[in-house]
């Protein structure tokens, strides 16, 4: 399954953000959220 993830990055409150967008491909239907995470996705 291919994922395509839009996440709000700001680096503090006082900081301006943006979206950024994340394609994550392999991932199984039946794999729980926080093992499918790769080191990419959790930065």
């Amino acid at each position: 399954m291919r994922l395509t993830l839009r996440v709000w990055r700001q680096k503090n409150a006082d900081a301006e953000g943006a979206m950024s967008t994340y394609e994550v491909d392999g991932i199984s239907p039946t794999c729980p959220s926080w093992r499918c995470s790769t080191p990419s996705t959790r930065n």
